[in-house]
């Protein structure tokens, strides 16, 4: 019978040999796949340091209200075509690397609105929740990995798991803004307590009709939320 000190060794041998392995991996996609800006095609990042600083320089954060939302902050315009096509990277060709270069677009955000988010209330962050049908499908909730650059920004609590998605809805793409309404009504179910929390942030990668958080923010102030905030990373109008 191995005892705690054994066990724990065990762990730490299981631990080392998983990051090497993860080291290993990454190497070996690297110089197999090599990497190529997506905007200038130089050789090593997915948007190399300068094409990032010139991106940041273009973009124009968007401000706006929405029904049950106090606010909504889009961090960029889906127009922009580097933009669309780190988010599609992102969220259907699945490399996590790029929720990096949208923490360095979030770092930007909370330097100029971060003390009028923070306002000296009690906050949390809370992602959009993936179907766990979709998240065993792509790995990983996109949602959830900005969240969590929102909050060590702003160095707030992330409660992922505080809503579930409790049905398996259809894809939103191509549907109008009253079939978006219609295909998620029901489709979240909060399960955590949010006692003594004033403000939630939620977090999602793009606000097309803004049917998502609308229907999540329905469902966090049925709840006793007072003020709901939205941000992403982009709007598709």
């Amino acid at each position: 019978m191995v005892g705690g000190r054994g066990v724990l060794a065990v762990k730490f041998m299981i631990g080392g040999a998983a990051r090497l392995c993860k080291i290993f991996l990454a190497i070996s996609r690297d110089l197999l796949f090599p990497v190529f800006c997506i905007s200038c095609r130089v050789e090593g990042h997915w948007l190399c340091p300068p094409c990032l600083v010139k991106l940041q320089s273009e973009i124009k954060q968007q401000v706006f209200q929405h029904p049950y939302l106090d606010k909504v902050f889009a961090l960029a315009d889906y127009k922009n075509e580097i933009i669309a096509r780190l988010i599609h990277l992102l969220k259907y060709e699945y490399v996590e690397e790029i929720g990096e270069i949208f923490e360095k677009m979030i770092e930007e955000f909370v330097r100029q609105n971060g003390a009028a988010i923070l306002d000296g209330r009690q906050i949390a962050i809370i992602p959009i929740p993936l179907h766990k049908k979709r998240y065993l499908e792509r790995g990983f909730n996109q949602a959830e990995l900005l969240a969590k650059s929102c909050g060590r920004c702003l160095n707030v609590p992330v409660l992922s798991k505080a809503l579930i998605r409790s049905r398996q809805t259809k894809t939103q793409v191509g549907l109008s803004g009253a079939e978006r309404r219609n295909n998620l009504q029901g489709a979240f179910a909060l399960r955590q307590s949010l006692i003594d929390i004033e403000r939630v942030i939620l977090v999602d990668d793009v606000f097309t009709t803004g049917s998502t958080m609308e229907e999540v923010a329905r469902v966090l102030r049925s709840a006793g939320i007072h003020e709901v905030l939205g941000v992403t990373v982009a709007r598709e109008t």
